[in-house]
């Protein structure tokens, strides 16, 4: 039985868009079997649509304005939702782009496993448990058994990624949709994960279409690539071709923004201020009369010997676990310190602590002078530190408040850190929506009716309304597609030198903290192994697991810029 899926001249608009172009408009795609497909384009492409539409998995609000989605001689949008339901997890299995948010949270692993295996395969019992232990040996889990009777928050980010692929594949389907696999997962464990779906396609010659933000990703892993932008395919073809010899504008557009492609953030100020609003150009030059003079090189925050030890229950016993070992580093008055590391080395509990959210077990975190790890997390509230120092956080999804409007998101730290007025407030949340770039009317929309990009801004609007003198920034473009997140490390950048502020900046991605930061500091395993100056690290590392680093992740090279035209249709 035929495994190709080719989608023909596919439109799909939503109801309440009459006025609007359509989401999906004349799309085509083939995926033969046994190919490893990629597809990128900017967030609100309609890259994830187009997968959904492949399962039979469209919004109520969606509908068909025309053409085709077959698989295996069945087309998949005209036969109904019977013929989609028996290929959906059967033949046809995706892989959905936040693990934790996809896996039922209070059932064990194993039985989520079953669910696929007794719908479709009509095992049970002793057998359906078999294929499931079978499903997690399939993904390279260490102790199957023990993972199958693990719930989601009982293990590691890499081992839940895993878990979602054994769910996908519990039926061993021909196709595989992976919607951004390995987002927020560190170099290591990205190369982990693809080098397994990449291995299992291969065994079982099954089909992968991986949608990624990640153009590195897919040039790696994939053999086709399309590209698309608004909805519409742009480019496809061969990955060599179409990114060895990108035709399109808009493909040029994309490639140039990859960081690799970027020699330095000064090289992206003419782009970006060009296509940045009026009251972003204006806000730069108003803002410094409103801030004292910070001066760069003052000692800022001076981190001594800071330990963490976390207790974790295995069975009726309590087992310490030392999250962060002896740790000791400094950050001056406007510099950026970026802190790289694998998933679980400590960074964000470092974060945390210098943050005052969380009190160290021992060792001493001293900021613009005074000691803050004395203070417990409610005390260091009611501190002027607390206002001094912001996050800005990896998800903004996550982090902003779905039922408030970003006026009072950006507002609402202003409020309670700082003794302001209403009438000041207002000023100070319109001049900081244009310090991000962001246009006063969306003043009153809410998280979900802004892009990714946007949203992002928001989040690092309401980190800086409080004007800090310290900005932890933990993984802040982790999920955005490469031309925003070139956006938004210039804005970042812009705004560390325009407001006098000092960056901590976390990040499993190497090539961002050489564009970003003066130093780096490198953790493993709950241990600061080693710190230096960008360029030396980056150029001659000493430790090993700095060198096995870069050796994944390739941050030292830097790739020719392509012939770049402006504003790309």
């Amino acid at each position: 039985m035929s495994a190709d899926l080719h989608v023909r001249n596919l439109s799909i608009a939503f109801d309440n868009a009459a006025n609007r172009p359509p989401v999906l408009d004349c799309v085509d795609l083939d995926i033969p079997a046994g190919t490893f497909a990629g597809l990128v384009g900017e967030s609100g492409s309609g890259k994830t649509l187009l997968a959904k539409s492949a399962l039979g998995f469209l919004p109520p609000a969606a509908s068909v304005r025309g053409g085709s989605v077959c698989f295996s001689d069945i087309d998949i949008l005209a036969d109904g939702c019977i013929a989609a339901t028996q290929i959906r997890g059967k033949r046809i299995a995706m892989i959905f782009q936040n693990p934790r948010a996809s896996l039922n949270p209070i059932r064990k692993i194993g039985l989520q496993i079953e669910d696929v295996i007794r719908r479709h395969k009509g095992l049970k019992g002793p057998q359906a448990r078999a294929a499931a232990v079978a499903a997690l040996e399939s993904v390279r889990l260490p102790d199957p058994e023990r993972i199958y009777n693990a719930y989601p928050f009982e293990l590691s980010g890499g081992m839940v990624q895993r878990a979602l692929i054994a769910v996908a594949l519990g039926c061993n389907p021909d196709l595989l949709v992976a919607d951004e696999p390995t987002t927020g997962l560190d170099v290591s464990l990205q190369t982990e994960i693809m080098d397994l779906i990449k291995a299992i396609s291969a065994e079982r010659r099954t089909s992968v279409l991986l949608i990624t933000h990640d153009i590195e990703v897919a040039e790696k892993y994939c053999q086709t690539i399309t590209v698309m932008r608004a909805g519409r395919v742009v480019e496809a073809g061969r990955t060599a071709d179409v990114l060895g010899q990108p035709k399109h504008p808009y493909t040029i557009a994309l490639i140039n923004a990859i960081p690799s492609s970027i020699p330095d953030l000064a090289s992206l100020r003419p782009l970006v201020l060009a296509n940045a609003p009026a009251e972003r150009r204006e806000a730069r030059g108003k803002v410094s009369l409103l801030l004292p003079v910070r001066q760069r090189g003052v000692p800022l925050l001076q981190a001594r010997d800071l330990r963490m030890t976390y207790f974790r229950r295995e069975g009726f016993r309590k087992t310490p676990f030392n999250a962060v070992e002896g740790v000791s580093f400094d950050i001056t008055q406007g510099e950026c310190l970026g802190m790289i590391g694998e998933s679980g080395s400590g960074k964000s509990t470092i974060s945390r602590i210098v943050a005052g959210l969380l009190a160290p077990t021992s060792g001493t975190a001293t900021f613009g002078g005074r000691t803050i790890t004395d203070l417990s997390p409610r005390q260091f509230v009611s501190t002027s530190e607390r206002a001094a120092i912001q996050l800005v956080f990896q998800d903004p999804d996550a982090s902003l408040n779905p039922s408030f409007t970003v006026r009072r998101c950006i507002a609402d730290p202003l409020y309670r850190l700082k003794a302001i007025s209403k009438i000041d407030a207002e000023a100070q949340v319109r001049e900081t929506m244009h310090l991000v770039g962001l246009s006063e009317e969306l003043l009153d929309r809410k998280p979900h009716q802004l892009s990714g990009g946007q949203k992002a801004r928001v989040g690092i609007a309401r980190a800086i309304a409080t004007r800090p003198r310290l900005l932890i920034l933990d993984e802040p473009t982790a999920a955005l597609d490469v031309s925003v997140q070139a956006v938004i490390m210039h804005l970042l950048d812009d705004l560390r030198h325009t407001l006098g502020m000092s960056y901590l900046f976390i990040t499993h991605h190497l090539e961002l903290v050489r564009l970003m930061a003066d130093r780096i500091a490198v953790m493993h395993k709950g241990q600061l192994v080693e710190i230096g100056k960008t360029a030396d690290i980056l150029s001659h590392p000493e430790h090993w697991y700095t060198k096995s680093l870069l050796a994944l992740s390739g941050a030292a090279r830097v790739r020719p810029l392509a012939p770049l035209e402006k504003n790309p249709s």
